[in-house]
């Protein structure tokens, strides 16, 4: 299971609570856009809710606990995670 870059962007925001609508205004994107990539992402996940969607994410090591810390990792957030060589 490979998560997409824009599902994996739109994933680090479950933890910060912010709304659908909150996130895609983040990344730049449409709110219909955010809901197509977590429902793929959660289908993905075999999760039905963004809490268990978060505990996932946390577990395979998708999220980092705790994250993100506060609004200046927003910035952060929509930065595709750094891939080793």
């Amino acid at each position: 299971m490979r998560l997409t870059d824009s599902e994996h962007a739109v994933l680090r925001f479950l933890p910060s609570h912010m709304t659908n609508e909150e996130i895609s205004a983040a990344l730049f994107l449409s709110v219909n856009t955010v809901k197509t990539h977590l429902r793929s992402a959660y289908k993905k996940l075999g999760v039905r809710s963004r809490r268990d969607a978060i505990a996932r994410g946390r577990r395979l090591g998708l999220l980092l606990p705790g994250w993100p810390a506060g609004p200046d990792a927003l910035v952060t957030a929509a930065r595709p995670p750094a891939r080793g060589l």
